[in-house]
């Protein structure tokens, strides 16, 4: 055997240790993480996934919680489509009463005391897998703030996806006593309205 074959044997086996080793490192970050219920991706890959339309995402609602004065629903956008897409920012919340006449339009938040993005930080790019869903908590108050009074309770929130600016959003039931300084939060990944 020649020098020349003996040293590509040499390092052709150096680089598989070394290939192997590279392996074995990244599955045990992989085993140390724990898997996110919905992917999130770069601003780069997510900037090709096509924006989640109104038509292609099911709205519903979630985690009613109440805290010191404060209620909050989670809103749960599931992706119908059998393509990724993609949300960003604030869906568009505004409150019915029973009735059907509108009470309140949410004001855009990065968080409240109940959840969103509670490291201030900018709303995420969150890409949404065919059957994939992430979320935003809206909130408002159990009393009218100005007094302390009792107020009348918001009904129903119509909800349309970040951006939307079509004639059919989607109608969730609010399912508490919430009915003043309604609030949403930012589109996050997962399914509890913080990040």
């Amino acid at each position: 055997m020649s020098t020349t074959s003996r040293a590509a044997g040499g390092t052709l086996a150096s680089l598989g240790l070394v290939c192997a080793a590279a392996a074995l490192a990244g599955c045990r970050s992989a085993a140390a993480r724990s898997p996110d219920p919905v992917p999130t991706h770069s601003a780069t890959s997510s900037a090709l996934v096509a924006k989640c339309e109104q038509d292609g995402v099911t709205v519903s609602v979630t985690g009613e919680e109440a805290g010191l004065g404060n209620r909050a629903v989670v809103l749960i956008f599931t992706n119908r489509n059998d393509r990724a897409c993609s949300m960003r920012g604030y869906p568009g919340v505004v409150a019915l009463d029973i009735h059907g006449k509108q009470m309140a339009k949410a004001a855009e938040t990065i968080a409240g005391y109940m959840g969103g993005l509670m490291n201030g930080s900018e709303p995420p790019n969150v890409v949404l897998p065919p059957g994939g869903s992430a979320s935003a908590m809206v909130e408002a108050l159990g009393f009218d703030q100005s007094d302390g009074s009792a107020c009348t309770r918001y009904y129903t929130l119509v909800v349309s996806v970040p951006g939307y600016n079509g004639t059919l959003p989607s109608e969730v039931p609010w399912g508490n006593d919430g009915c003043s300084e309604l609030q949403v939060h930012p589109v996050v990944p997962g399914v509890d309205g913080r990040a």
